[in-house]
């Protein structure tokens, strides 16, 4: 059972994780958790929260907090010796600027790892990585190599745990003035969006051999977009030939989809869709509860995708791409994805189609029912009440005015708007001007709601799932965060803001959360 310390250890370690820093620190340094020489678990956290806050500085105060960062892993592994701190302790020495003190621990990490009597709880993968980390600090590139070969043999697919090790042994070469080139091996398969035209006509072996090609070409391992007939369903099948894992992204349900986008085009293409279903490695909708596919759905899956891939890709330290197949017609659909990811800056490839290819597949359209749009809602909660921060939190929405007026739930505001860009600039003026972030938490949902003409209010009307799922993401919130649905942060992806997988909200289905970062 854990005890009290551990359990308020766990507490600070949650907000660390939700990229809550600050609240984090405060928490450690209200505990007297600093205090605490003699717990290997509190300056192993000491030294974790000490390294997030050099890695925030610059210049002097940056190398002096790696020096105290390392000196706090080095007392845990003092205490109770173990592997996790001690070669964290050598390589902060290094970007401290203390290279023999580096040295001299990465040999005792290596000396510790040849011990025989330590019950360790590490994998084999991170055993093996962490001699190699403690080789390359010690300037032995080739053997480090050689142990990084064995680590990935132990965990092929470790793709996260792969990431981290290739940032931290980048830092590594940089500090030591060498070339990192040979990392490059090392890295992840590329991520990839792909999207095109519905129509292919006689087209349609020269698109899959060229998708083909295209993914062997530039390492693709990973592929992200929806299934219509077409050009969807042929690079799909062209992924799945390559062995790719296939990311399934539609707007609706399965079946929503199949009878909007597929059915209408022939058998064929039914019995191709549902083998792709299979096969894939996910398969994600928006929103299972509209009934229709509608086009602010079908934009909304196409930022879903495309927010996927690049968040897998910074995620596993690789690059992500894009793949497009059109005749370049503007106004379609498969134009407003490329010119959104061009803004990127990411590469993109776009193979050019015949406009008059053959015959061509159907188009949803929308269903005639009331309108719909895609809505970002922002909630956030006051755990105290606002007092004079409200002047602060009105001029800051002042600055950022909201699709419709901003209304209460409790004590909590909730607050819409239409593009992802100005939900996240309204959550960051919020949070620049509240005072304390224990008084406030925040969480923020994208997705498509209906919209109506109030006759009650005389303005426009919101109606669906977006406010509601944003309020439960708020609620669950840790204070002085800012949280947001799988589908927000893959919308703040395509707009280059980051944000770090924390966990998930539980319900029917479960949704991913992640921390926006400031």
């Amino acid at each position: 059972m854990m005890d009290h310390n551990g359990a308020k250890l766990a507490h600070i370690l949650a907000h660390v994780r939700a990229g809550a820093t600050d609240r984090a620190w405060r928490l450690f340094l209200d505990g007297g958790m600093d205090a605490r020489r003699d717990d290997p678990a509190a300056l192993t956290l000491h030294g974790r929260l000490l390294k997030d806050r050099a890695r925030a500085a610059a210049g002097e105060q940056r190398r002096l907090g790696f020096a105290a960062a390392a000196n706090s892993y080095a007392a845990a592994a003092a205490l109770a010796p173990a592997t996790y701190p001690l070669i964290n302790a050598a390589t902060l020495e290094l970007l401290a600027g203390h290279r023999e003190r580096s040295r001299t621990l990465a040999a005792e990490t290596i000396m510790l790892l040849d011990r025989t009597d330590l019950a360790e709880l590490e994998t084999a993968y991170f055993k093996a990585a962490t001699r190699a980390e403690a080789l390359l600090l010690l300037e032995d590139a080739a053997a480090a190599r050689h142990w990084l070969e064995v680590a990935y043999a132990a965990a092929p697919q470790a793709w996260e745990d792969h990431a981290t090790t290739l940032r931290q042994f980048a830092e590594i070469s940089a500090a030591l003035g060498t070339s990192d080139d040979w990392l490059a091996h090392f890295r992840p398969p590329r991520s990839a969006h792909f999207s095109g035209t519905l129509s292919v006509g006689d087209a349609e072996a020269a698109l899959a051999a060229a998708a083909g090609d295209w993914f062997a070409v530039e390492h693709v391992g990973f592929a992200y977009g929806a299934l219509a007939a077409g050009t969807d369903i042929i690079v799909a099948e062209a992924a799945v030939r390559a062995g790719l894992a296939l990311h399934v992204v539609l707007p609706g349900s399965v079946a929503a989809f199949r009878r909007a986008c597929v059915e209408p085009n022939g058998t064929a293409w039914g019995a191709r869709f549902d083998a792709l279903i299979a096969a894939a490695e996910s398969v994600r909708a928006i929103d299972e509860s509209v009934p229709s596919t509608t086009p602010a759905l079908i934009a909304l899956a196409d930022d879903l995708a495309m927010g996927l891939a690049i968040a897998n890709a910074r995620r596993l330290e690789s690059e992500a791409l894009q793949f497009v197949a059109d005749t370049g017609t503007r106004a379609t659909n498969s134009d407003r994805v490329w010119r959104r990811w061009r803004v990127t800056g990411r590469r993109q490839h776009r193979l050019p189609l015949v406009p008059d290819a053959g015959s061509s597949v159907a188009i949803p359209g929308d269903s005639g029912g009331p309108a719909t749009g895609q809505t970002i809602v922002l909630a956030i909660d006051f755990v105290a009440p606002p007092e004079t921060a409200g002047a602060r939190v009105a001029d800051a929405l002042a600055a950022w005015p909201p699709a419709v007026r901003a209304a209460w739930m409790g004590s909590t505001l909730v607050v819409a708007y239409d593009a992802a860009s100005d939900a996240v600039g309204a959550a960051t003026a919020i949070a620049d001007v509240l005072p304390h972030p224990a008084q406030w938490r925040m969480g923020i949902h994208a997705g498509v709601d209906y919209r109506i003409d109030d006759p009650i209010t005389g303005g426009e009307s919101r109606f669906g799932t977006v406010a509601p799922i944003a309020l439960r993401i708020a609620a669950a919130a840790p204070a002085g965060t800012i949280i947001a649905s799988d589908v927000m942060a893959a919308a703040a992806a395509v707009l280059a803001i980051h944000s770090e997988p924390i966990g998930e909200l539980l319900g029917e289905p479960p949704i991913a959360l992640f921390s926006l970062r400031r």
